[in-house]
């Protein structure tokens, strides 16, 4: 039985540590939505598109700008799973804890 209070007590000092980094950081997950959603909402054309009709052009600027685009947006997407990893984190505890209640609310009420 200590044992499995020792392991309860650290599952859920893993919990709050892990709660802690999340809640750190949504203004760094709320950019990165933004990011994604611009992206997706269409506000950017078809890579393909844009770099066929700006190398045509000869637009190097624009070329690197849009190059810049498409990188931010590959950042966004590795903070959002990031976030959703550590959220994963998160409930593996929380169900191991549920579980572990269950099994002793089963035990007691028996």
């Amino acid at each position: 039985m200590a044992v499995s209070e020792n392991s309860q007590h650290a599952m859920e000092g893993q919990l709050n540590r892990v709660e802690h980094r999340i809640r750190d950081k949504p203004i760094v997950v709320e950019a990165a939505n933004a990011q994604v959603k611009a992206w997706l909402d269409g506000k950017q054309e078809s890579f393909d598109a844009v770099s066929c009709r700006l190398e045509g052009e000869r637009q190097v600027h624009q070329l690197n700008a849009h190059a810049d685009d498409a990188e931010a947006y590959g950042a966004a997407l590795f903070v959002l799973a990031a976030a959703a990893a550590e959220e994963r984190c998160m409930l593996l505890p929380e169900a191991l804890l549920a579980r572990n209640d269950a099994n002793v609310a089963a035990i007691v009420g028996n």
